[in-house]
């Protein structure tokens, strides 16, 4: 029974994870030392919205760290999901509704403060292709940025959903999805899809690093002759609004 229980568990939440959106709009952010942006992230943005998925605009609202890479050109990615609202992508952005006691002035002040707080390095929007395992167990991330070349795309999506996807109840991980990037299309662009994957622990992310170098599969140099990733960028989960 008790192994029953905790298998629905498990299917239950991957499943409320599968439906719960079909956009992601990634926001990635560079915070300016000393200017305390993590107040302005908890204090008011995470209350805006909070207030905006109450009112159906949004369905999540996540921000992550970047973990030990002063070389990134961003410190932070800021995740807002969405479930088929994707028109209403700046829909309930209004501060004044969430705290009645900010005047216009205070808004004015409000905003060009926060301009210098961060500087937003880029944006992108997904879809989710597939996942496995159970996101919501987890405090890390390794989110890798992958650009698949042109007429590989089917490919590449079936090698991840056939191959490695099966990876995931063999390592430490405790989930794994495939994203498509949608907002923008070239030849030039730095990354059309992402996978990510989610650790309970970081020292879980270094241990799966730290073994014996072995031979590339045969599975992974048709995946090397499909795509090429770009970077890996290790996220540590700072809040999560619901």
């Amino acid at each position: 029974m008790k192994k029953l229980y905790t298998f629905l568990l498990i299917f239950i939440l991957q499943f409320s994870f599968a439906q719960d959106w079909t956009h992601i709009k990634y926001n990635f952010i560079k915070a300016v030392p000393g200017e305390n942006y993590a107040d302005a992230l908890k204090e008011k943005w995470s209350k805006l919205h909070k207030q905006r998925i109450e009112e159906g605009h949004i369905v999540g609202w996540d921000v992550w760290a970047v973990v030990d890479a002063p070389q990134l050109p961003f410190t932070h990615v800021i995740t807002t999901l969405y479930n088929g609202t994707i028109d209403s992508m700046y829909a309930g952005l209004n501060f004044k509704k969430v705290f009645p006691d900010m005047t216009d002035d205070d808004l004015e002040v409000f905003y060009s403060n926060n301009r210098k707080k961060r500087e937003i390095v880029s944006t992108g929007v997904v879809i989710g292709l597939d996942f496995a395992g159970s996101p919501e167990l987890s405090d890390f991330a390794v989110m890798n940025f992958m650009k698949v070349k042109t007429g590989s795309e089917k490919s590449y999506e079936d090698m991840e959903k056939n191959v490695f996807k099966k990876n995931v109840a063999r390592d430490s991980r405790v989930s794994w999805a495939l994203q498509r990037r949608v907002d923008r299309y070239g030849t030039d662009l730095y990354w059309n899809y992402m996978t990510i994957d989610w650790y309970e622990k970081y020292s879980d992310i270094l241990n799966g690093l730290s073994g014996p170098a072995q031979s590339l599969s045969k599975s992974y140099k048709t995946m090397l002759s499909l795509r090429d990733l770009r970077e890996s960028v290790v996220l540590w989960k700072v809040l999560k609004i619901r």
